[in-house]
């Protein structure tokens, strides 16, 4: 079986609790831990914390086994403005250095949606362009660390699965692969019929919606790692899988053939919905072991 690994909303908590954030995890059977984006902007505020977190994960029998790069409005792969760009490519080259320190193969990398509101000079197949040339400058040192990038679907027309796929094709590498994101996926299933919501902002002005029943078996050869999780198809909510409307039977019988699938990750909200490390670890165990 794959190794499942789990992320958590350190940024709740200071930083002299994470070593005991991680014993929880430790003593409630899980073994692999995610090196989340908050964990590496933290090691950026505070090197020091690299060796705290090598001493706890080395205390607990825990390792990290996937990460998540930097990500938001100024640090995605398609920030447009050069006067960002440069900041936002030594970020994600810092991240993958961190990473690969703690032996993490597979990072989640956003691509960034279009921000027309922000960035109104530039369109689609300009960021997608700015996301292009962020992948030509960051693969050959991915390449030398041994860390690949997942690029992760997400709802917005900047990382459907023909622009994942798109990206891929003109950069060709075995250090760049995908990340398979259940509850964005299930976002983009079906037309939900309502005025507003989340794909709707995303998608004005690119009409019409590029609903897709089909994203994870475009996306399957090429699935590095994946984030799990489930949603009512309308909001992002992370909830346990089960708790939603994403098809799991179909998730696990497709992700079971994914040629390049490394690790399967539990991006499930815990600290905002109250949601205990025991219960997290217990019943995403027990779904996948089904």
């Amino acid at each position: 079986m794959l190794p499942i690994t789990f992320t958590f909303a350190y940024a709740a908590f200071s930083d002299e609790l994470i070593p005991y954030i991680m014993q929880e995890f430790a003593e409630n059977g899980a073994e692999n831990l995610v090196l989340s984006s908050y964990l590496i902007s933290r090691i950026l505020q505070k090197p020091g914390l690299l060796f705290e977190l090598e001493k706890a994960l080395q205390a607990n029998g825990l390792r990290f086994v996937d990460a998540h790069n930097p990500f938001g409005l100024y640090l995605d792969l398609n920030v447009p403005q050069p006067a960002l760009r440069g900041i936002m490519l030594e970020r994600h080259k810092l991240a993958l250095r961190i990473a690969a320190h703690f032996g993490v193969k597979t990072t989640a990398v956003h691509v960034g949606n279009l921000n027309m509101q922000i960035f109104p000079e530039y369109g689609l197949e300009q960021v997608h362009a700015a996301a292009l040339r962020s992948l030509e400058e960051l693969l050959p040192l991915a390449e030398e660390l041994d860390v690949c990038l997942a690029l992760e679907n997400i709802w917005c027309p900047t990382n459907t699965p023909e622009r994942l796929q798109d990206l891929m094709a003109r950069c060709p590498s075995s250090h760049l692969g995908l990340c398979y994101d259940s509850g964005h996926a299930n976002l983009m299933t079906k037309d939900q019929k309502l005025e507003n919501c989340g794909v709707i902002q995303q998608w004005q002005g690119i009409e019409p919606i590029a609903y897709d029943k089909n994203i994870l078996k475009k996306m399957l050869p090429e699935i590095v790692n994946c984030h799990l999780h489930d949603n009512d198809g309308i909001s992002d909510l992370h909830k346990l899988p089960g708790q939603g409307s994403v098809d799991w039977q179909e998730v696990k019988t497709l992700l079971a053939q994914a040629p390049r699938l490394q690790c399967i990750q539990a991006e499930v909200r815990t600290v905002p919905d109250r949601l205990s490390i025991a219960r997290l670890c217990r019943q995403f165990k027990e779904f996948f072991q089904k």
